[in-house]
């Protein structure tokens, strides 16, 4: 089974609290162009696809050594995660037996995702770009990892789980028969959507404070949350199936921002800082695109500018990087915002 180009399922998720938003709708001030230098990182005839970034390292998925285990008429499909360093422009495999399930997350040096093992050790792996260090830290598993600093989240079992690498605990931060996916954290917050009132909401919880909070109440679906310090960005359907929007919510202030108003798909936002990124179909379903949104100055950039598909961006500071299939293979492009 190859990787696909937007392999997220949006899993349903049910979580419990209320939250008093304020709405803004958040209509850049300028569109800005494109900025003039692109970098392509990969050039494997292969798959390279989902990457995350923090700092300098890039880690990705890849499929150029891709195999298949378990039931041959269900098989599992297993492939690499590599890592690449933007400042040498090399990379290696973390996973030198192909034995990688899902993509990888990153912060700092630190390196998780979701690993076959030989069989027996399946579960959440961990790499210290720094040490070297490369362990199993759940025996239980999960998916749709996530990593900040020294705590990992993940789905298991319709809840989201918070392991620590420095206690080796993991808890449950979203309750039972709550339906709770596509976690992401940043600092002592975890965010996640959650299915517990008849529809997608956008559900937090602190691990300092131990509080839970309901980011958003309206009727439509929010799903697949991205946070960076005390802004929070996820997909949001409220306007049409057909027209999904980026939304933002500020922990500080409790404001709901509405950061896309233009026709077509915006979805999957990343964030980073004042950044925010995003695949945009507003040119139409075969030509996706890449577009950014700066909360500093107001501005909105469109990345990418060709035809075909260009999707799953991230953001670190003020570097960019996607998946693009303008090479007929999906490849990793970079691009720096001025």
């Amino acid at each position: 089974m190859k990787l696909r180009r937007v392999d997220v399922v949006l899993r349903i998720g049910i979580a419990f609290g209320l939250a008093v938003t304020t709405l803004t709708v958040g209509v850049p001030a300028a569109t800005g162009a494109a900025p003039a230098v692109e970098r392509r990182l990969t050039t494997s005839p292969s798959q390279q696809t989902w990457p995350e970034m923090s700092g300098k390292y890039v880690v990705f998925s890849d499929d150029r050594n891709e195999r298949l285990v378990g039931d041959p008429n269900d098989p599992e499909s297993l492939y690499d995660i590599r890592v690449l360093n933007l400042s040498t422009g090399r990379s290696r495999v973390l996973t030198p037996k192909h034995t990688a399930m899902g993509r990888a997350a990153i912060s700092g040096n630190r390196v998780v995702w979701v690993d076959y093992g030989n069989g027996r050790n399946s579960g959440v792996w961990y790499h210290n770009l720094a040490t070297g260090t490369h362990k199993r830290i759940s025996s239980a598993g999960g998916v749709e990892v996530e990593i900040s600093g020294r705590n990992v989240c993940y789905e298991r079992s319709n809840r989201v789980w918070v392991y620590n690498l420095r206690t080796k605990k993991e808890r449950a931060v979203s309750p039972k028969a709550s339906s709770a996916a596509s976690c992401d954290i940043s600092g002592s917050v975890v965010v996640w959507q959650d299915f517990r009132n008849g529809n997608h909401d956008i559900y937090s919880y602190n691990l300092s404070t131990r509080k839970e909070r309901r980011l958003t109440t309206d009727t439509g679906g929010q799903t697949i949350p991205k946070i960076s310090g005390n802004r929070v960005v996820w997909t949001d359907d409220r306007n049409g199936g057909l027209d999904l929007d980026v939304y933002a919510f500020n922990l500080a202030t409790g404001v709901e921002t509405r950061l896309t108003t233009a026709s077509g798909n915006q979805w999957f936002p990343n964030i980073s800082g004042t950044r925010v990124v995003w695949m945009d179909e507003r040119n139409g379903t075969d030509n996706t695109e890449v577009y950014a949104y700066d909360f500093a100055t107001g501005t909105e950039t469109r990345v990418t500018d060709h035809a075909g598909w260009s999707g799953n961006p991230v953001v670190s500071g003020t570097r960019i990087v996607w998946s693009d299939d303008r090479a007929g293979n999906l490849d990793l492009y970079l691009r720096t915002l001025g």
